[in-house]
């Protein structure tokens, strides 16, 4: 038979367990699960929600507005890709005679020809009469595009855009064509580069611009 455990151990070990049980009781009473959360808790995962959903807004913001950037850069480039392609068929016809280049842009050469002489920049306007010389995404040109240009760039766009050329004689036979495309910045005003003038493409902190240079020599095989 085994030895009875003596009385005072047996209490000893009944004090222990009531003791732990009471420590056991009171820390589940003041468990965070028990007693919910505290105001200052509260605010601080409110700050730190909000926080997150402002910064992911701003990404989604400036995403936005990059690829919009984008998408007006690509238009102004088609539309003075276009251009240039448009001076440079002209040339086509420009036979011996510096004084007989046809064409809408090739008739503002200066005459005769000299190494330097420049037009200066010109603005490409669609009507000669209107204040405002903007034009729209396809330029408001209709005779410069074939029917695929057309379908693909809609003349119902808002005019926003300021063209200007510019062409610069290298030799007798050739000469250096500029095209240049700018608009305003969202924070600028709408009417405030309405009339185009050659300072805006400088102000770089309100305008945005792309250009497009192009070598243009005569056709030597016109009759």
């Amino acid at each position: 038979m085994k030895p009875d455990v003596p009385t005072t151990a047996l209490a000893k070990m009944r004090s222990r367990i009531a003791g732990f049980t009471t420590f056991w009781r009171r820390s589940r009473s003041h468990s965070p699960d028990s007693r919910g959360f505290s105001l200052i808790e509260l605010l601080l995962s409110a700050a730190i929600a909000t926080t997150g959903m402002y910064a992911s807004l701003s990404l989604c913001l400036s995403a936005l507005k990059g690829n919009t950037e984008m998408r007006d850069s690509a238009i102004a480039l088609t539309y003075a890709e276009h251009l240039l392609s448009t001076i440079q068929g002209e040339s086509v016809m420009w036979q011996t005679k510096t004084d007989s280049v046809p064409g809408r842009f090739l008739r503002h050469l200066p005459v005769p020809a000299a190494t330097g002489q420049s037009t200066g920049w010109k603005v490409l306007q669609m009507n000669p009469f209107a204040t405002d010389k903007r034009v729209g995404d396809m330029g408001d040109d209709s005779h410069l595009y074939d029917a695929g240009m057309l379908f693909a760039l809609p003349s119902e766009q808002r005019p926003r855009y300021c063209t200007q050329y510019r062409l610069t004689w290298v030799t007798p036979d050739l000469f250096r064509a500029e095209v240049r495309v700018g608009w305003s910045r969202p924070h600028v005003p709408v009417d405030k580069y309405r009339a185009c003038p050659t300072a805006m493409f400088d102000d770089i902190g309100n305008v945005v611009s792309v250009s497009m240079p192009a070598m243009v020599m005569k056709n030597v095989y016109a009759q």
